[in-house]
């Protein structure tokens, strides 16, 4: 049964059909629109079967039947997925979530307050982490915090996307314990340039360590 707030949630965020599918296309994944196996529906049925816990082969084979007339077996979905185009499809589509939602979610008033500092500033970068639990057995490979348990494992996904270029130039996966202060030095290398914090508010001018700037 579909979880409907999950499928509402997912279906705001995916980009469109056609859009998956003509990415899906000029990066090989698929060669001609398929017959069983759409890329929207797959990308949509991945989300859903992680979303929902059931991060495997046979969970998202039966989003996919949930999605359309066709019912791929697990086999099928293990098939596409192995390919190596599958990494680029899934990135590319990403991307696009990202653009599609920065310009969605900016508040108007910061997205004005931004516009004035272009006179000032020579790059306006905007940021935001989000921490990723991973199975405990990963704790060897990726270790995160330590509790009453033992060791936990986390990766922390960082974006940071550059006002004035439009430009995503951070959306990768990095240790857990980076947060926005860490990132500003990391992406930051000269004095002229404006890093917004979305987590913490805070702006950063690189050098400066721990002078807040308020943007509102």
């Amino acid at each position: 049964m579909q979880n409907k707030s999950a499928f509402g949630a997912l279906t705001n965020l995916v980009p469109s059909s056609k859009f998956l599918l003509v990415l899906a296309i000029q990066i090989g994944f698929v060669l001609r629109k398929p017959r069983k196996i759409n890329p929207g529906d797959l990308f949509l049925s991945v989300l859903l079967a992680v979303a929902e816990d059931m991060p495997h082969n046979r969970g998202i084979a039966e989003k996919l039947s949930t999605l359309s007339t066709e019912s791929p077996s697990r086999q099928a979905v293990f098939k596409r997925l192995r390919q190596d185009s599958a990494v680029d499809f899934f990135y590319g589509a990403f991307q696009q979530v990202l653009r599609e939602q920065t310009q969605r979610f900016i508040d108007p008033q910061l997205k004005a307050t931004l516009k004035k500092s272009e006179t000032v500033f020579g790059r306006i970068i905007i940021e935001d982490g989000s921490v990723i639990p991973l199975h405990g057995t990963l704790s060897g490979v990726f270790k995160g915090s330590s509790n009453q348990f033992g060791e936990t494992a986390a990766l922390r996904l960082r974006w940071a996307f550059d006002f004035r270029s439009g430009n995503t130039i951070d959306a990768e996966l990095h240790h857990w314990r980076e947060n926005d202060m860490s990132t500003a030095f990391d992406l930051l290398t000269d004095r002229n340039s404006l890093f917004q914090g979305l987590l913490t508010g805070a702006s950063v001018l690189p050098g400066l360590r721990g002078c807040n700037l308020p943007l509102k």
